[in-house]
């Protein structure tokens, strides 16, 4: 039990740092934005105005499967908040258990391989509510004791740490292909990772699979948790992982050790290692068995200018003039840009520029210019992020936006390049094609969807009077044809649940990828007389994004391997088959998949509750206390209490301690009010020490702080940017009960900050290119004033190689004799005793970081090592010596009853000062030194950094025994 206690301590501990926040991620929505509500004994669904519909249909959905579908995760039920974002440019959803609410985003990804026919919330909301069944029948047993103690902290700490990632979301996954005719199960791109490694005879562990690799490509803990859900179910039957769900939470001697594994061993029969090994087994005889009765095609690989086992994506690749080719290329130690293949035959590669932060690097081209979309924030509200259209003029070498930001997608310039075409939704859901004149950046057209079909893609005519998209509308997709003269719109290819995602064109035919032979191939169907489809590539693992040349009359496309995106090419006349009849459904792809007799496709099923709307106020706290504490250590007793709203632009806590040594009683609370862009953070603190009156260390402490601030955020290209502006006013009040004597400093605090980093690739350490900067003022009055100034800086500069960076640290702080205020200065490493100086302090660092190794080692199931680094150092600290004195930490709590100048022991370090000396009245602190780091996993739950350091201190301290020293760092993320 004590091994329990203790694992449970460290997570819950580890998830508290993780969830701290600053205030840009307090609120999200603009003060003007309409809510309603509907809602019945199973959610309350909040929405933006105008999105009924939606909400009721997600709300049907996730009721019928809580009454209907639950004998494979459980029937324990909870009422769950969740609210649907329209105004967020990202595919999303998640659930949250800290506090328990859920948050559903509107938009569906525009590239139909990553999601199948299913309408995107139908998916989400089956996806997302298995996430709300799995744990809410986790909370029973020792999770319920857990949450006992400290609610929500509890309840999703110890979940995590009982349940592997690759249940949560294998589960998910197995949820939304059972319970509709499409899901993730039936998309061959969903398994293209592990038929790659299959083909190439790869074969990683267990261990690896689900945590991940920094070096090679893996498939996901998505991937790997269906395969292992749906294999338990076809050994054990579909409800098995209820009962290994059950038998994982008891309260058993043998659970303290990976009770999920436990569980699995003895419902399935398998432990996970094993069952692992089963799914891997079979699934490569399928894969193997499939290639059997495949005939080659007569496609060729375009040779690149890259070492052959280095993983790197060529994605998206366009066709221009002159045998040139574009190509969008990326790695996992570079982010994503645009290349030139000139004669591509040969490949030499060139970069043209890099494409900015977007959540899809796809581009397009006709006339000279390239286009695609990046990201928009908004500076003031998180939720809020649109997409800009970017254009490059090859022919002025010249970048440019088109427009004002929106809701857009796919954009492609005519042959003309005269104008840009785009899909658009809007916050009402609805998805149209607006046509941009590029000249002028203004809407010349909007072509009518009156179906609201979901649009995807669209590509222009050869002769730009026709236009192509891909459609897809009560879970099936098809390509529709429109004529722009008319508006007219006819399906060229016919409606299927299979997947149809990218496409190309030239004067007789249609060239776009689809699932229709279980695997992604290259199809083609003629745009005169009969639409006949023929099937152009046969490859084993996935073909994807083909592009016309016209020229060589030849297809080029990006297929999938064990390292990532390469580029092929094949024969347009070249052909494997006619497909007679368009394939209608879409098969399971990884294997069986069994199903109780209630699992049921919803689009079976017609929906008809409707329920009444309410309206629904945002700023009102509508709290619900989601986590507290209670904690006894040595003298100490204390309890928190934490609470918020669904917006989480309201939070509040409550804290109490008591020491039993001085009898001292602490209250404290916090609120903060964040439904503006200015936050208002307000914290009260009241200390009462109990002892005798007679006791000279008697006292009354009161901390009242206010503040205010202002955080902004923005994305310009690559480089996520940021502001913030606060300050904040505390009003001290010390009473010494004893002598009488009471004082009450007043403190002024402002700070500004700001920072500009480029977006990391999967390896980089540190960003290629970055900037912060930080400035504080601090002014306490009291009987005499005190002041500090403090500005510092960081800068990150590109390393000698890929992966590796400099990082420059720089300071300055003036300060006041006999300073008690907070010190934010970045110190020299290495030094444990740091003055309190007079005048001022210059600080300049230097950082090499660099990788060493890449081990993806697993030790004893409790850590996964997946990346060792290693740092060079050296800090240079210089302070003038007016006057100086020593900080003593909590020198407050251990000296109460003295005067505010006594706080401090003035001893005189004659010796540091003597060696430290070196020019007039300056103190010299220099360090150089090493740091080892290991980046890993702990508990299959949190990401963590350890590391150590070791500083040669060029200038000793009297205080150490040796110029070396040596600690430990740990920090919560990489």
């Amino acid at each position: 039990m004590k091994n329990i206690l203790l694992l449970i301590t460290l997570l819950l501990t580890l998830i508290k740092g993780t969830n701290g926040q600053s205030s840009y991620n307090y609120g999200g929505y603009p003060i003007h934005h309409k809510w309603k509500y509907i809602e019945n004994n199973i959610a309350r669904i909040v929405y933006p105005e105008g999105l009924k519909e939606t909400a009721e249909r997600a709300l049907n959905i996730i009721t019928y499967i809580d009454n209907e579908q639950n004998l494979s995760v459980g029937t324990k039920k909870k009422k769950i908040n969740i609210l649907i974002n329209n105004s967020n440019g990202i595919s999303n959803g998640y659930v949250s258990v800290f506090p328990f609410q859920s948050e559903l985003y509107t938009l569906a990804p525009q590239d139909l391989n990553q999601l199948g026919a299913t309408e995107w919330m139908d998916q989400l909301s089956i996806h997302e509510f298995r996430h709300v069944q799995q744990y809410v029948n986790m909370k029973q047993n020792v999770v319920q004791l857990a949450s006992l103690l400290t609610g929500d902290y509890g309840w999703v700490g110890v979940s995590n740490l009982i349940f592997p990632k690759w249940y949560f979301e294998g589960d998910a996954v197995v949820a939304e292909t059972a319970l509709s005719d499409g899901g993730r199960g039936r998309l061959p791109y969903f398994f293209k990772e592990q038929r790659a490694l299959c083909l190439d005879s790869i074969q990683y562990g267990y261990r690896k699979l689900e945590q991940g690799s920094l070096k090679d490509i893996v498939p996901s803990y998505y991937n790997l948790g269906y395969n292992m859900v749906r294999e338990g179910r076809e050994i054990a039957g579909p409800n098995v992982w209820s009962e290994v769900l059950k038998e994982s939470v008891k309260f058993k001697i043998s659970n303290i050790y990976y009770p999920f594994a436990r569980g699995t061993k003895a419902f399935v029969g398998l432990s996970t290692h094993e069952l692992y090994k089963e799914v891997n087994k079979k699934q490569n005889k399928l894969w193997r068995q499939q290639w059997s009765s495949m005939r080659n095609d007569s496609s060729k690989s375009i040779s690149l200018d890259m070492p052959k086992n280095k993983v790197a994506f060529y994605q998206y690749p366009q066709i221009a003039e002159n045998n040139t080719m574009y190509v969008v290329k990326s790695s996992f130690d570079k982010t994503s840009e645009i290349i030139k293949l000139t004669n591509y035959q040969q490949t030499k590669e060139e970069k043209i520029t890099s494409i900015g932060i977007t959540q899809s690097p796809s581009i397009t081209y006709n006339n000279y210019i390239l286009s695609w979309i990046e990201t928009v924030q908004n500076p003031l509200f998180k939720e809020i992020r649109k997409q800009k259209i970017v254009i490059f003029d090859l022919s002025k070498n010249h970048k440019k936006v088109i427009g004002k930001p929106g809701y857009y997608f796919s954009p492609q310039v005519n042959h003309e390049g005269t104008q840009l075409m785009v899909v658009e939704k809007t916050e009402k859901l609805h998805y149209q094609i607006v046509i941009f004149d590029i000249k002028t950046e203004k809407i010349i057209q909007t072509i009518p969807n009156p179906d609201n079909f979901f649009v995807s893609q669209p590509q222009w005519a050869t002769n730009d009077q026709e236009i192509f998209f891909i459609s897809k509308k009560n879970h099936e997709i098809s390509i529709q044809r429109l004529e722009l003269a008319n508006l007219k719109a006819t399906p060229l290819v016919g409606w299927t649940k299979h997947v149809i995602s990218g496409m190309d064109v030239d004067e007789k035919h249609l060239y776009f990828g689809a699932s229709f032979s279980g695997i992604d191939q290259i199809y083609s169907v003629s745009l005169e007389g009969k639409a006949r489809i023929r099937q152009h590539t046969n490859d084993k693992i996935g073909a994807y994004y083909p592009t016309v040349d016209p020229i060589n009359d030849t297809l080029v496309y990006s297929n999938f391997t064990s390292k990532g995106y390469r580029l092929r090419k094949i024969a347009k006349n070249n052909f494997i088959k006619e497909l007679p009849i368009l394939p209608e459904k879409a098969p399971l792809i990884g294997g069986s998949l069994v199903k109780n007799d209630e699992e049921e496709a919803i689009e079976q099923l017609e929906f008809e509750k409707s329920y009444k709307e309410h309206r629904y106020i945002p700023w009102t706290p509508k709290l619900r206390p989601y986590a507290w504490s209670v904690y006894i250590d040595n003298n100490y007793f204390g309890a928190q209490i934490l609470t918020t709203n669904l917006f989480n632009n309201f939070y509040a806590n409550i804290g109490y301690k008591y020491s039993s040594i001085d009898e001292e009683i602490n209250f404290n609370g916090e609120v903060i009010y964040a439904r503006l862009p200015i936050k208002i953070k307000l914290r009260g603190e009241m200390v009462e020490n109990q002892l005798s009156k007679e006791d000279p260390n008697s006292y009354e402490d009161y901390r009242w702080i206010g503040e205010a601030s202002l955080p902004i955020r923005w994305v310009t290209g690559n480089y996520l940017m940021g502001t913030t502006f606060s300050a904040d006013y505390t009003f001290h009040q010390l009473t010494l009960t004893k002598k009488n004597i009471e004082f009450t400093p007043k403190t002024y605090h402002y700070q500004i900050s700001f920072y500009a980093q480029h977006q990391r690739a999967k390896q980089n350490l540190y960003p290629k290119l970055g900037q912060s900067l930080s400035f504080n003022f601090q002014d306490i009055k009291e009987t005499e004033n005190q002041k500090i100034w403090t500005f510092m800086g960081t800068t990150y500069l590109p390393g000698l190689f890929p992966n590796q960076g400099l990082k420059l640290d720089y300071g300055y702080q003036n300060l006041s004799p006999n300073l008690i205020l907070n010190d934010y200065f970045n110190y020299s490493r290495g030094y444990s005793q740091r003055l309190g100086l007079i005048n001022n302090t210059r600080k300049f660092g230097a950082t090499y970081a660099f990788p060493l190794l890449y081990p993806d080692l697993g030790i004893f199931g409790i850590t996964y090592i997946k990346r060792i680094w290693g740092t060079l150092f050296y800090d240079f600290q210089v302070s003038q010596l007016d006057e100086y004195i020593t900080r003593i930490d909590n020198l407050v709590d251990q000296n109460r009853g003295t005067t505010p100048q006594d706080w401090y022991n003035e001893i005189a370090y004659g010796q540091d000062i003597q060696n430290g000396i070196e020019d007039g009245n300056r103190y010299f602190q220099r360090s150089i030194g090493a740091e080892l780091y290991m980046d890993m996993n702990v508990f299959n739950s949190s990401n963590i950094t350890i590391g150590s350091r070791i500083s040669y201190l060029v200038d000793k301290m009297s205080n150490n025994k040796s110029n070396y020293t040596i600690n430990f760092i740990l920090s919560k993320n990489f």
